[in-house]
């Protein structure tokens, strides 16, 4: 999808319209974001992305774990295209957090 096309109605109208989903709802936001950006709901491991997140800013520092899994989520996207190495990768990435925090890098 191209940034012209991001927010247009025709991505999933049905989708796109609704005003009843729970704003609470991790599962029903991260799908309602998916078809707005034309992202297929096959390649979304929200689970392994809120945790690289979480063990991410815990470790190293706020802002970097949602910096994180946008650089996941990119080199992803230009690489292989292979989407289901995002768990795996994703752990890598929090073992690497885990030693960053542990020498104590700045």
């Amino acid at each position: 999808m191209t940034p012209e096309n991001l927010g247009s109605a025709d991505a999933d109208p049905e989708d796109l319209g609704r005003e009843d989903h729970d704003r609470g709802d991790l599962d029903g936001w991260v799908e309602h974001v998916a078809v707005r950006l034309g992202v297929p709901r096959d390649v979304i491991d929200a689970e392994a992305l809120a945790d690289l997140a979480d063990d991410v800013a815990g470790r190293v520092g706020g802002p970097a774990g949602p910096l994180t899994t946008f650089l996941l989520g990119y080199a992803l996207a230009v690489g292989d295209g292979d989407a289901t190495r995002l768990r795996t990768v994703a752990q890598d990435l929090s073992g690497l957090a885990a030693s960053w925090a542990e020498r104590g890098a700045p």
